[in-house]
């Protein structure tokens, strides 16, 4: 049996990368900062200044408001992103190991941005080491 795609679209749940994922904030343990690029229930799109393997482990939490999540992580791919003078980014695909079941209740707008954080396209560029791509 052979099975065609008929589109592009390789992923098995929807992802939001839209106004909805700029209230998010993430860490891979042990505390290293985390922007979240886009976001379905099984996984993330991340950049992040930590080198992470492909087909490696690590354990990410996440932040939405009041909302939490803490899991396990498969490393799908990873590649540098940015080489910043003190830094280098890594965006990394990443696979969870627990459902984000809270993710398909999150409003269809904008999601208020947590305490301290910056809004919109330049939330990181209060993080040491993380700068949106425009302020670059």
């Amino acid at each position: 049996m052979v099975l065609t795609m008929t589109s592009g679209e390789r992923r098995r749940h929807p992802r939001i990368d839209d106004d909805r994922v700029s209230g998010f904030s993430g860490r891979i343990r042990p505390g290293h900062v985390a922007r979240v690029i886009n976001l379905s229930a099984e996984g993330a799109l991340i950049e992040t200044t930590r080198r992470l393997v492909p087909g490696g482990i690590a354990d990410l939490q996440l932040e939405a408001g009041e909302l939490r999540h803490a899991t396990r992580v498969r490393v799908a791919r990873s590649e540098v992103s940015r080489v910043l003078p003190d830094a280098m980014c890594f965006c990394c695909a990443l696979i969870f190991e627990l459902r984000l079941a809270w993710l398909p209740a999150l409003p269809t707008g904008a999601n208020p941005p947590n305490e301290g954080e910056v809004s919109g396209p330049d939330r990181t560029a209060n993080t040491p080491g993380l700068q949106s791509v425009s302020s670059l």
